[in-house]
């Protein structure tokens, strides 16, 4: 029998770490992290590979995997996994990474478009992005890369930039799903935080798993790979609002109604709440 290789597709910042726990923590499946690291050489650091390991010689998974053999990380850590693990759930987030095994037959792979509302994505990137040469960079990045829109880039406010970057990232990310015709599912974080249990229960079915509501308690399991200390260090389910707060009604507003990403939510059949983005 195949094992299940899930790769979850998402810009930074929208949650891929707390969505992989989550998957991970189930009884026959592994949240491997972000396995793309471990391609580069200058990022083979234990500390950037393994969160548990980071102080042991070698992690018990990931240990002598680098640039040389990364394409068969997959076998390489079936061999060193009990074979009731069947599912494996990859938060390395780029279509780069996933496109380098769309050919891998020997596995079955499904994918997840992980969503996060774009006011948290902007709030993220003003916090991100502080210096005028950072700023910059930024505006004439979204310019080349959408020309139409290189005016509003290069002169518009912070929110128009980065509502523009938002749309830019997932539409790439849709493009692949659509252009590889990919078994693939839509969350939407803010549904995640906000309805965790259910959001599993059908992320699970959708995997050939039934959901256990042991994993919804991730921190109580020993998981190998990278991760972020504030989801290992902080033992409740997060939801992040702090966009809210951050960004002013008139901002905010910018964002929700900004056109060509309505568009873009209504074809994949999300919406705008109080809250963040949901599911129609």
């Amino acid at each position: 029998m195949k094992r299940t290789i899930v790769y979850i597709l998402s810009t930074n910042y929208a949650g891929s770490h707390y969505l992989s726990l989550l998957l991970g923590s189930h009884s026959r499946a592994i949240h491997l992290g972000e396995t793309k690291r471990l391609r580069d050489a200058r990022m083979r650091q234990r500390r950037n590979v393994c969160y548990v390991c980071e102080d042991k010689p070698s992690c018990v998974i990931f240990g002598g995997i680098g640039p040389a053999n990364v394409d068969n990380i997959y076998d390489i850590i079936s061999g060193r996994i009990d074979s009731k693990t069947t599912t494996f759930i990859d938060a390395s987030k780029n279509t780069f990474w996933a496109g380098r095994f769309l050919d891998n037959d020997r596995y079955v792979r499904k994918y997840i478009h992980l969503i996060r509302d774009p006011r948290a994505m902007v709030r993220r990137w003003m916090l991100t992005f502080t210096t005028p040469k950072q700023q910059m960079n930024q505006r004439l990045r979204i310019a080349k890369a959408s020309p139409k829109q290189a005016l509003p880039a290069l002169l518009g406010s912070p929110e128009r930039l980065y509502v523009e970057k938002w749309l830019l990232r997932n539409q790439e990310l849709s493009r692949f799903i659509a252009g590889n015709h990919l078994d693939h599912i839509v969350v939407t974080y803010e549904d995640l935080a906000g309805n965790t249990a259910y959001e599993l229960t059908r992320l699970c079915d959708w995997m050939g798993l039934k959901f256990e509501p042991a994993q919804m308690d991730y921190w109580n399991f020993p998981h190998h790979g990278s991760q972020k200390k504030d989801y290992a260090n902080t033992k409740v389910r997060m939801f992040d609002l702090r966009w809210k707060e951050f960004l002013k009604p008139s901002a905010a507003a910018k964002i929700t109604k900004h056109k060509p990403t309505n568009k873009y939510l209504e074809q994949l059949g999300l919406r705008f709440t109080e809250n963040g983005l949901t599911r129609l």
